[in-house]
């Protein structure tokens, strides 16, 4: 859940322009974190693909010549396929590991092509044939092996120059034998950097996509924050487990806009709105990303959940809040600035002590807190714990604050 506790943008989403992958490292983590079932199902038709094909290209071979297979062909066909059985338990038995996989496919092509350049090597075949051969792993190495797009391209880049290089040793190919060779791999490689860059792009628009349509399930789209919906369905239980797994205190502030009708009846409902995402900004901006959650509980209404927060530093946050929107200005139309404040209701509770409805009384406890500042003039915090019975909580506050500080 803590990829979705910051509203996303385009920008997030902005691509390497050499690495075809995001730049925002946190996001990309999550990317390959979601793609890994796909990974690993890719590396195991991969590595299947390079032990069958591996083994037909070593008996067509040596078939043809009517030779023994050298041992050094056999020795290495064996340790490849080891290594692929190998790198497919791993891969199963590190299942949520997105560097265990990476590092098996690396592994996999890099012990696969020197099974098959070895076998060039040994018994060289027809050098048309061979460089049809090598086209067709350079295609499995660029779509079917799951790596990171920079590292493939060195990988295959440094595979066709070997190949080259053994092909020209063992054929003693003519001038214009090996600039055809050459020829066909520099297209089979562009052919398969177009292909493996194309893939990259759209897994990550898909991604993209799903993260956007998933924001807006949950988000307000108007301030950014999190809706009411996504508090009450998933974000607050989420929380309190959290606080009783871990044993820590949360906080939670509940935010009111000062007198906002009058603000839409004085300048209209579109300014209402810029000072709404006015506030909203000032709440997230000060919160911690991936940590604290905002959401637009309702209306003008807005709920700061806290964890691992102490009561006197929840309160110190929501004077922090009043001190901040009181000072702003929102720009309105015919060149207007709108000055508004708003109150701060807090409360904080620790782990529950056999209380089933402590969740419950946690907002009871901020909302009672909020509707105090209301009537003492609106502009200030109030607060107190949520241990606290709330009909306890409803008429002695344990702390105060209003434009003069806390005390």
């Amino acid at each position: 859940m803590s990829e979705h506790r910051r509203p996303a943008h385009a920008a997030d989403f902005e691509l390497g322009n050499w690495s075809v992958a995001f730049k925002d490292r946190r996001l990309e983590a999550s990317f390959q974190r979601q793609e890994l079932p796909v990974a690993r199902a890719s590396l195991r038709v991969a590595t299947t693909f390079f032990c069958v094909a591996f083994l037909t290209i070593s008996l067509f071979h040596f078939g043809l010549s009517g030779e023994r297979p050298a041992i050094a062909v056999l020795c290495a066909w064996l340790v490849s396929v080891l290594s692929a059985a190998f790198g497919l338990y791993a891969v199963h038995v590190c299942k949520e590991s997105v560097c265990v996989v990476r590092c098996v496919a690396t592994i996999v092509e890099t012990i696969g092509i020197g099974t098959f350049l070895l076998t060039v090597w040994q018994q060289p075949p027809d050098a048309s044939w061979t460089g049809l051969a090598m086209c067709v792993i350079l295609f499995v190495v660029y779509v079917l092996i799951p790596n990171s797009l920079l590292l493939t391209q060195a990988l295959a880049a440094l595979s066709t120059a070997l190949f080259l290089v053994v092909a020209a040793s063992v054929e003693r190919l003519s001038g214009p034998s090996l600039s055809t060779l050459t020829i066909w791999l520099v297209l089979a490689n562009s052919a398969g950097v177009i292909a493996a860059r194309r893939h990259h792009k759209s897994a990550r628009d898909q991604y993209r996509a799903y993260r956007l349509l998933s924001q807006l399930s949950i988000r307000d789209h108007l301030t950014g924050c999190f809706n009411r919906r996504y508090l009450d369905e998933v974000l607050l239980s989420t929380e309190l487990d959290r606080c009783r797994r871990h044993q820590h205190c949360l906080g939670a502030i509940l935010c009111d806009i000062d007198h906002f009708k009058a603000v839409n009846d004085s300048y209209g409902h579109a300014s209402g709105d810029t000072v709404l995402q006015k506030f909203a900004s000032i709440l997230l901006l000060n919160t911690r990303q991936h940590v604290d959650s905002v959401v637009r509980y309702g209306g003008e209404e807005f709920l700061v959940l806290l964890p691992d927060t102490t009561i006197d530093q929840t309160i110190a946050l929501a004077e922090r809040f009043r001190r901040l929107f009181e000072a702003s200005r929102t720009a309105a139309g015919h060149g207007c600035d709108i000055g508004a404040t708003a109150s701060f209701g807090v409360a904080c509770t620790p782990w529950p002590v056999g209380d089933e409805d402590w969740h419950e009384n946690l907002i009871v406890a901020a909302d009672a807190q909020l509707y105090r500042a209301k009537r003492n003039g609106r502009n200030q915090v109030q607060a107190t714990d949520a241990a606290i019975a709330v009909d306890t909580m409803s008429t002695a506050p344990t702390h105060f604050s209003n434009g003069a500080g806390v005390r």
